[in-house]
């Protein structure tokens, strides 16, 4: 994908993409990155792993796209992989689906 060049990821600098009025119904939620938003919004690269060694530069390539607009955020992720088919999905502690009730646990409305 052509566009802005890469910004290695840091904690205090994000760069992101403003999506100009009416423009964000041209975006798809389909995982597919194609939409021209995501060639013109900065690309963030250099990330850090958290598996099998923490903080250490990642063993894989990852691009993250930031845009938005008056009502939403849109992240765009592209997460390559060198071995793709040995892929296991599995859902870990960290990403366990909470039930409403324990999402709301806790929140002060």
């Amino acid at each position: 994908m052509a566009g802005p060049p890469p910004v290695a990821a840091q904690d205090d600098v994000v760069g992101v993409h403003r999506i100009p009025a009416g423009a964000a119904d041209a975006i798809r939620l389909d995982g597919i990155l194609s939409e021209e938003i995501w060639a013109v919004a900065p690309v963030l690269t250099g990330f850090t792993q958290r598996e099998p060694s923490a903080g250490t530069a990642a063993s894989e390539e990852t691009e993250v796209r930031i845009a938005y607009d008056d009502g939403t955020l849109y992240v765009g992720v592209m997460a390559y992989d060198s071995e793709p088919d040995r892929i296991v999905a599995r859902i870990l502690q960290r990403d366990k689906l909470l039930e409403k009730e324990e999402f709301l646990t806790g929140i002060k409305f």
